[in-house]
């Protein structure tokens, strides 16, 4: 749980770092630690994944392998 992420900015940042630090998240356990709903936390993972690689995999969300040809931002 995470009481001081409350802006959404704040949020995208924390599931981003969590989940490029290894972690599997899924969608319940993202709503839980950012105390926000699970359409909320959906919304959330799919926006960040249009940007970051991140994917769902059978309802956990992880970190894709890096790719020789990524895009840049």
């Amino acid at each position: 749980m995470q009481d001081d992420l409350t802006s959404p900015t704040e949020r995208v940042a924390a599931a981003v770092y969590w989940l490029c630090t290894g972690q599997a998240l899924t969608v319940a356990e993202l709503a839980q630690r950012l105390q926000m709903s699970p359409r909320g936390a959906r919304y959330l993972l799919n926006r960040a994944a249009l940007v970051a690689p991140i994917y769902d995999e059978n309802g956990v969300w992880r970190l894709a392998e890096p790719l020789d040809d990524a895009r840049q931002l």
